[in-house]
């Protein structure tokens, strides 16, 4: 199976690739990952600098995009990155994003899988959300401490669940509860300081019964290093995931 990896805000592919490494480490006999980086310029989060000190920043990404027909520029890009545009992005900004990666997928599939980290959980979630037709032929998808999704809807692009400061937002994303009905893991911190509660409410956009749950103590993070039990609990999950997208 192949995965479509998609890193968190002022990150990139190769840090995602080095904070995944662990978690990753037996999971790559029998699968591909391929990360990818983001369009859009960002500020390094906390730790990344030291991070990309131990990570060589020479040569492209896993994914080969040369002799490609779709042009997709940053996605072989080795500076912090993201895929939101945060600071003055509209609703343009964001369905051009959508479509950019749905190029991507078609031209360099196929993806299995789809995996992110913090704004790239989000971006996996918000893509499969818009999905209805299952087009990108994702058949599960597994998420690290994911932001909230954006809803394409009638009324155009705008954040669901943790950012659901209206009423108009809260009941798209009450209606949008379950829509995702492809096997999923969540793997997310009980106490989240950069994106509290968003792990909880994106899983909620998920179908239930096909739902595994990881709650580390790791902080924003995925387990690595610091928890060989969440390492543990992280792969089984993600292996029963993919277990029951082999036979869903």
């Amino acid at each position: 199976m192949r995965f479509l990896c998609l890193h968190g805000r002022g990150t990139n592919a190769k840090i995602f690739e080095q904070q995944t490494a662990r978690v990753l480490e037996s999971l790559r006999r029998d699968h591909e990952f391929v990360f990818i980086n983001g369009p859009a310029p960002a500020e390094a989060t906390a730790g990344s600098y030291l991070l990309s000190e131990m990570i060589s920043m020479n040569g492209n990404v896993s994914v080969e995009a040369s002799g490609s027909s779709v042009a997709v520029p940053w996605a072989t890009r080795d500076d912090v990155r993201g895929f939101w545009p945060l600071h003055g992005g509209g609703e343009a900004d964001f369905r051009q994003l959508h479509h950019e990666l749905a190029a991507f997928v078609h031209a360099h599939g196929p993806f299995e899988g789809v995996m992110g980290f913090s704004e790239g959980g989000g971006v996996a979630a918000s893509l499969l959300l818009a999905d209805k037709g299952g087009t990108l032929g994702f058949k599960c998808a597994v998420l690290f401490c994911a932001t909230v999704p954006l809803d394409f809807g009638a009324d155009g692009a705008r954040p669901v669940g943790f950012f659901a400061d209206d009423a108009a937002a809260a009941a798209a994303a009450a209606a949008l509860e379950g829509a995702v009905r492809l096997p999923s893991a969540h793997v997310y911190a009980a106490s989240d300081a950069v994106s509290p509660g968003a792990g909880v409410k994106t899983m909620a956009f998920f179908r239930e019964e096909a739902r595994e749950q990881v709650v580390h103590a790791l902080g924003h993070d995925v387990p690595g290093a610091r928890s060989d039990e969440g390492v543990r609990e992280t792969v089984r999950a993600i292996a029963r995931t993919i277990e029951r997208s082999r036979t869903s």
